[in-house]
């Protein structure tokens, strides 16, 4: 999804959310630990949920969803 001037990215290899600044030219990881997780059954904190591949995703009303493709 491309919103005002970012690109955001369910890297599915490395388990992880990315946001992109095309102007900045800078990547930033908004959700995932780099390992790969088991299924999410509660709210966990962006910077330590361990995501299993996630492979889709959207972003409405200041929020980012996506589907996770290993669990």
């Amino acid at each position: 999804a491309c919103i005002e001037g970012a690109v955001y990215v369910a890297d599915t290899g490395n388990h992880a959310i990315r946001r992109v600044d095309l102007a900045a030219g800078t990547v930033e990881t908004l959700a995932g630990t780099g390992a790969r997780g088991p299924a999410l059954t509660q709210v966990l904190p962006a910077a330590t949920a361990a995501l299993a591949s996630p492979w889709d995703l959207a972003v409405a009303g200041g929020a980012v969803y996506f589907a996770n493709a290993g669990t």
